[in-house]
């Protein structure tokens, strides 16, 4: 059994975004995704100018959720949100990270950072 990552990826929110996604595709030169399971999920959430909190959803690609915490956030006092519950993971899955609100300001960054387990080789 191993332990992959699927790299820190960073997503970009103005002061008035509420939602964005990405869509896991393993590409050789960048990453490739078995079917695995989660180890471990960092978010790393910006200090936003409004008092917003941060819903994680993983879904299938049928549109099928497969995880999903609400209620995240962040403050000066804390280290990113570590997500050590077990999910899916394998291409085509698709993350969606929504604000309760909108940020305010000049918004801000999420970086997310998905380590998953495969008992197959890369």
């Amino acid at each position: 059994m191993r332990i992959y990552d699927i790299p820190r990826t960073p997503l970009v929110f103005t002061g008035t975004d509420i939602s964005k996604t990405f869509t896991i595709i393993g590409s050789p030169s960048t990453y490739f995704v078995f079917k695995g399971m989660n180890e471990r999920t960092l978010i790393e959430i910006p200090n936003w100018s409004n008092d917003v909190t941060l819903e994680f959803k993983v879904q299938d690609p049928n549109g099928n959720a497969t995880y999903y915490m609400d209620g995240l956030s962040r403050n000066q006092n804390i280290p990113p949100v570590i997500i050590t519950d077990p999910f899916p993971v394998f291409e085509g899955c698709v993350v969606i990270i929504t604000l309760s609100g909108v940020p305010g300001g000049n918004g801000g960054t999420v970086y997310n950072t998905i380590y998953y387990i495969s008992d197959r080789k890369r």
